[in-house]
């Protein structure tokens, strides 16, 4: 029965690591062809960095993609001067602060990247 057991786990363990990787495909795919509609607005600039995908909308960082740590975040500037904290929490973001120098809002989930559209027009007035 153990050695039932033991496949079992080790069946479970790789269907959820190929699941792992068909989301983050998808993830991808989808952050792709976001990233491509803001790139192609005027107003907005997207810019690659070592570990992120930044929005810039008029010259000012708006927030983006952590790559590495898989989740989407706005810029505290950016919701101080265009937003409020109440919008943030309103569209599924939460106030992180890692020191008195680093916090931002954080958006994750599967629908992160909806939440952060939305939350980005309601922003800034315009939907790339």
């Amino acid at each position: 029965m153990l050695l039932l057991d033991e496949a079992l786990s080790v069946l479970d363990l790789k269907l959820r690591k190929a699941m792992r990787l068909e989301l983050k495909d998808l993830q991808h795919d989808t952050a792709s062809s976001s990233f491509e509609r803001v790139a192609h607005y005027p107003d907005y600039d997207c810019r690659i960095g070592r570990m992120q995908l930044m929005v810039y909308f008029r010259g000012q960082k708006l927030g983006g993609l952590n790559r590495q740590a898989l989740h989407w975040y706005f810029s505290k500037v950016f919701v101080r001067e265009q937003g409020s904290p109440d919008l943030m929490t309103a569209h599924g973001f939460e106030h992180v602060v890692h020191n008195e120098k680093h916090d931002y809002w954080l958006g994750k989930g599967l629908n992160a990247l909806a939440r952060f559209e939305d939350a980005m027009v309601a922003m800034t007035g315009l939907r790339p």
